[in-house]
């Protein structure tokens, strides 16, 4: 009876090693499917409704997976990390600003920015953006998402610096990166930092820039008699 009983447990160890080890191989087989185009839309979407409601802070995978109506492992097989969540559902949200090339490179860069701040103002991006930025600086790899975070941020202008510089506008060793430095950095404090309306800030400085002109007040309202 003991020698049956042992058996009998070796049995239910053997099966329990066959179900793990077919378990990870269909983890396996899992994790090389290619992302289904309707689940992805809807983790996104839900995570930026997430953000709008409760902040990044409390954003949890967990969460996000019940209201995209997938399961856990489908967020996680796609995203490591609620940051790396965030960055793409941030970037989605601002990736279809338009790019208009006229050939008036101060019209141009004034429409893109113009369109990238309309988008932020519009979603919960421009909220979320310092809380996810304060959570990558615990991260070594800080840089390169910083950089995916507002990459959305600084492609149209990368673009209509390019353009420039190709029609003789710019100088052919045009430091595009610092000029979208000095953008990115000046509109996202007066957006998130000084909460202040940013539509005057954007033509002192593109005149600073482009111009050299330096910049004035904005003009007071005059009081209706």
């Amino acid at each position: 009876m003991l020698h049956s009983g042992h058996r009998g447990r070796h049995q239910v160890r053997t099966e329990r090693r066959g179900r793990t080890i077919r378990s990870e191989a269909q983890d396996r087989r899992a994790s090389g499917r290619r992302r289904s185009p309707q689940s992805h839309a809807a983790i996104l979407d839900a995570t930026l409704q997430l953000l709008e409601e409760v902040g990044y802070p409390r954003l949890t995978i967990e969460g996000v997976a019940a209201r995209a109506g997938v399961g856990k492992t489908t967020v996680y097989r796609w995203w490591p990390s609620k940051k790396a969540l965030a960055i793409e559902a941030i970037n989605s949200r601002v990736d279809d600003v338009p790019i208009t090339v006229t050939g008036d490179l101060q019209l141009d860069l004034r429409a893109a920015l113009q369109a990238i701040l309309d988008s932020y103002a519009a979603s919960p991006v421009g909220e979320t953006i310092p809380a996810v930025a304060v959570d990558l600086l615990r991260d070594p790899e800080a840089p390169e998402q910083m950089q995916a975070l507002l990459r959305s941020h600084r492609d149209p202008v990368r673009v209509i610096l390019e353009n420039a510089a190709g029609r003789g506008d710019l100088p052919a060793d045009v430091d595009a990166q610092l000029l979208q430095d000095i953008f990115s950095a000046t509109l996202l404090y007066r957006f998130l930092v000084r909460r202040s309306s940013a539509d005057h800030a954007i033509d002192q400085l593109l005149a600073l820039v482009l111009e050299g002109r330096v910049p004035r007040t904005a003009p007071q309202a005059q009081p209706q008699a």
